[in-house]
């Protein structure tokens, strides 16, 4: 077994220290050593029976160990890869729930998370550090981007791109061969029926861009 640490003691955090205990049933995998978080007040805490055992500043001294990172913010996740990097530490989990079904064509990044119920179809690409959430369908030939966020039950149809750091709302629909830009965001439940800009906000169905409700300026200017 290789040990991990899991930063990130939130929601996220729970859920990935469950999902290794599932992996660990099928295969012994992971012996996971505890969490890390930048809030001080969390030292010694336990989350799901494992104690967390430092901040960030932990790694500094320990730069070959393999990290779970449990961040779902793209931009936050994002700042902490630089970081840790500059720390030396480069040995980063993909965690995928055993309770998936993924072809076997499809290629997943290093330090994604894909969460139970997620169906990814054939020639389809995750990049690295992407989070797809429990019960997405992501369709034929879709490329989802490094440190892009889907939440639970979202589908995409076939030879759509998701790209870099884009973050899906709940049950937020994209139709086949849409292309949504790098840092947007999706709201819950929109349908995206044509092209979102780069770190456009777009919402409803069929899905728009936001905008204030007092001046009608977008949101994203």
């Amino acid at each position: 077994m290789k040990d991990i640490v899991i930063f990130g003691c939130g929601g996220v955090g729970s859920y990935v220290a469950h999902a290794i205990n599932e992996i660990n049933r099928n295969s012994q995998q992971w012996n996971i050593l505890g969490f890390l978080d930048d809030d001080k007040k969390l030292k010694n805490v336990k989350i799901n029976g494992y104690p967390v055992i430092g901040t960030s500043e932990w790694l500094r001294e320990k730069p070959g160990i393999t990290i779970a990172l449990a961040i779902a913010d793209p931009r936050v996740k994002k700042e902490l890869v630089d970081k840790f990097y500059e720390y030396g530490c480069d040995q980063f989990a993909t965690i995928i729930h055993p309770h998936t079904w993924i072809a076997d064509s499809v290629t997943i990044g290093e330090g994604s998370i894909i969460y139970p119920g997620t169906t990814i179809n054939v020639n389809s690409i995750i990049g690295k550090f992407a989070m797809v959430n429990m019960n997405c369908a992501i369709g034929h030939d879709v490329e989802i981007k490094d440190f892009a966020f889907l939440a639970p039950n979202v589908g995409v149809g076939g030879n759509s791109l998701l790209s870099t750091g884009c973050s899906v709302g709940i049950g937020a629909s994209v139709i086949q061969h849409v292309t949504i830009g790098a840092w947007a965001t999706i709201g819950a439940g929109a349908v995206v029926i044509r092209e979102v800009n780069q770190e456009e906000v777009v919402v409803g169905n069929p899905a728009k861009p936001l905008k204030y409700k007092d001046s009608g300026e977008n949101f994203n200017q």
